[in-house]
Protein backbone atom coordinates (compact mmCIF):
# COMPACT_ATOMS: atom_id res chain seq x y z
CA UNK A 1 0.00 0.00 0.00
CA UNK A 2 1.25 3.14 -0.80
CA UNK A 3 0.11 6.28 0.71
CA UNK A 4 2.48 9.72 0.09
CA UNK A 5 6.01 8.94 0.66
CA UNK A 6 5.00 6.12 2.78
CA UNK A 7 5.29 1.81 0.89
CA UNK A 8 3.84 -0.09 3.72
CA UNK A 9 4.03 -3.55 3.16
CA UNK A 10 2.96 -6.92 5.17
CA UNK A 11 3.34 -10.72 4.81
CA UNK A 12 2.57 -13.84 6.66
CA UNK A 13 3.50 -17.25 5.79
CA UNK A 14 2.83 -20.91 7.14
CA UNK A 15 4.36 -24.19 6.51
CA UNK A 16 3.96 -27.64 7.75
CA UNK A 17 7.21 -30.03 8.09
CA UNK A 18 6.84 -33.84 8.43
CA UNK A 19 9.52 -36.27 8.52
CA UNK A 20 8.67 -39.97 8.70
CA UNK A 21 12.10 -41.12 9.71
CA UNK A 22 12.53 -44.90 8.39
CA UNK A 23 16.34 -44.96 7.28
CA UNK A 24 18.68 -47.68 6.40
CA UNK A 25 20.80 -47.55 9.72
CA UNK A 26 17.52 -47.89 12.07
CA UNK A 27 16.45 -51.13 10.17
CA UNK A 28 20.13 -53.08 10.16
CA UNK A 29 22.36 -51.18 12.39
CA UNK A 30 25.63 -49.00 12.86
CA UNK A 31 28.98 -50.69 13.50
CA UNK A 32 32.26 -48.10 14.44
CA UNK A 33 35.63 -48.98 14.27
CA UNK A 34 38.37 -47.00 16.05
CA UNK A 35 40.69 -46.84 13.14
CA UNK A 36 41.39 -48.37 9.67
CA UNK A 37 43.07 -51.39 10.56
CA UNK A 38 40.66 -52.18 13.23
CA UNK A 39 38.33 -51.78 10.50
CA UNK A 40 40.41 -54.25 8.38
CA UNK A 41 40.62 -56.79 10.84
CA UNK A 42 36.68 -56.94 11.66
CA UNK A 43 37.46 -55.53 14.99
CA UNK A 44 34.85 -54.06 15.84
CA UNK A 45 34.34 -50.54 18.42
CA UNK A 46 31.00 -50.27 19.12
CA UNK A 47 28.03 -52.08 17.23
CA UNK A 48 24.14 -50.56 17.50
CA UNK A 49 21.29 -52.60 16.03
CA UNK A 50 17.39 -51.96 16.71
CA UNK A 51 15.86 -55.41 16.55
CA UNK A 52 12.52 -54.07 15.74
CA UNK A 53 12.56 -50.75 14.18
CA UNK A 54 9.74 -48.68 14.78
CA UNK A 55 9.40 -45.52 12.09
CA UNK A 56 9.05 -42.06 13.88
CA UNK A 57 6.61 -39.45 12.45
CA UNK A 58 8.17 -36.37 12.98
CA UNK A 59 5.34 -33.04 12.61
CA UNK A 60 6.53 -29.21 13.32
CA UNK A 61 4.48 -26.19 12.29
CA UNK A 62 6.93 -23.05 10.90
CA UNK A 63 5.07 -19.55 10.60
CA UNK A 64 6.04 -15.95 10.42
CA UNK A 65 4.51 -12.63 9.87
CA UNK A 66 6.22 -8.86 9.23
CA UNK A 67 5.17 -5.55 8.71
CA UNK A 68 7.36 -3.06 6.96
CA UNK A 69 7.56 0.83 6.29
CA UNK A 70 9.76 1.87 3.23
CA UNK A 71 9.77 5.95 3.94
CA UNK A 72 11.08 8.94 1.19
CA UNK A 73 12.70 11.15 3.45
CA UNK A 74 13.55 12.64 0.19
CA UNK A 75 15.29 12.01 -3.00
CA UNK A 76 18.28 9.70 -2.67
CA UNK A 77 17.26 8.79 0.89
CA UNK A 78 15.16 6.20 2.18
CA UNK A 79 14.36 4.62 5.65
CA UNK A 80 12.93 1.19 6.06
CA UNK A 81 11.67 0.19 9.39
CA UNK A 82 9.58 -3.12 10.06
CA UNK A 83 8.74 -5.87 12.36
CA UNK A 84 8.91 -9.59 11.87
CA UNK A 85 8.02 -12.73 13.96
CA UNK A 86 9.11 -16.17 13.77
CA UNK A 87 7.83 -19.10 15.57
CA UNK A 88 7.25 -22.97 15.96
CA UNK A 89 4.99 -25.32 18.04
CA UNK A 90 8.33 -27.09 18.32
CA UNK A 91 9.16 -30.96 16.81
CA UNK A 92 7.09 -33.30 17.78
CA UNK A 93 6.69 -37.31 17.22
CA UNK A 94 3.20 -38.47 15.92
CA UNK A 95 2.60 -41.13 18.12
CA UNK A 96 4.65 -40.11 21.34
CA UNK A 97 7.50 -41.87 20.99
CA UNK A 98 10.32 -39.30 21.40
CA UNK A 99 12.98 -39.78 23.83
CA UNK A 100 15.40 -38.14 25.16
CA UNK A 101 17.97 -38.69 27.93
CA UNK A 102 18.24 -36.61 31.12
CA UNK A 103 20.17 -36.16 33.98
CA UNK A 104 19.81 -36.06 37.65
CA UNK A 105 21.13 -33.07 39.69
CA UNK A 106 24.74 -34.40 39.49
CA UNK A 107 24.95 -34.44 35.86
CA UNK A 108 24.53 -38.61 35.42
CA UNK A 109 22.43 -39.92 32.97
CA UNK A 110 19.52 -41.41 34.24
CA UNK A 111 18.44 -45.25 32.89
CA UNK A 112 15.02 -44.50 31.81
CA UNK A 113 14.63 -41.93 28.74
CA UNK A 114 11.97 -39.20 29.07
CA UNK A 115 9.29 -40.44 26.08
CA UNK A 116 6.94 -38.29 25.04
CA UNK A 117 5.58 -36.27 21.86
CA UNK A 118 8.30 -34.33 22.31
CA UNK A 119 12.14 -34.90 22.46
CA UNK A 120 12.25 -31.28 24.60
CA UNK A 121 12.59 -32.35 27.96
CA UNK A 122 10.22 -28.96 28.95
CA UNK A 123 7.24 -28.70 27.08
CA UNK A 124 6.83 -25.09 25.23
CA UNK A 125 3.58 -24.52 23.30
CA UNK A 126 5.03 -21.83 20.84
CA UNK A 127 8.88 -21.32 20.73
CA UNK A 128 10.18 -17.78 19.38
CA UNK A 129 12.90 -19.14 16.92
Amino acid sequence: MIRGRHTIGAGFWMQRIQDNENTGSRQVGVAAFATLTTFLQGTLTTFQAIPSPNELGWRSLFSAWHIEDTIRVRPGLTLQIGLRHEFTNGWNEVSGRAANYVTDASGVLLTAPRVGSSVFTAEQRNQTL
